[in-house]
């Protein structure tokens, strides 16, 4: 069934899609900071390559895994990149981000099992 899942997504373009250069060029690179979820909290690390494909973990989120997921559905949207990451639960990890008027933050919010994940990330140099 999972692989049927996956056949049929893939089919419908729903995994990591190219931006153009320009668009995801000023949040390339690695991002690093805190994560929130109601009373648990850990480290968010998110990379991101200019054509906006990239991966994400997490510290102490014991369901999404200790391994960095890619990063799926990946899109410009205005001033914002939103994407998706499936955890080690097969469940999605979704969220947008803007970033900072300095360039040296991306702040944003995402949906994990249900729950709301908020994040403050740091480019790491």
């Amino acid at each position: 069934m999972r692989v049927l899942l996956t056949a049929v997504l893939f089919s419908l373009g729903w995994f990591a899609t190219p931006l153009p250069a320009q668009e995801a060029a000023s949040i390339a690179g690695s991002w690093r900071g805190p994560w929130y979820r109601g009373m648990s909290s850990g480290v968010m690390v998110l990379r991101l390559s200019a054509d906006g494909k990239g991966t994400v973990s997490f510290t102490n989120l014991e369901t999404f895994g200790e391994l960095p997921a890619p990063l799926i559905r990946t899109r410009m949207q205005g001033d914002s990149f939103e994407f998706r990451a499936s955890g080690a639960s097969g469940r999605d990890f979704a969220a947008g981000v803007k970033q900072s008027a300095d360039g040296r933050m991306l702040r944003g919010t995402g949906r994990y099992e249900g729950f709301q994940v908020k994040f403050e990330l740091q480019r790491q140099e």
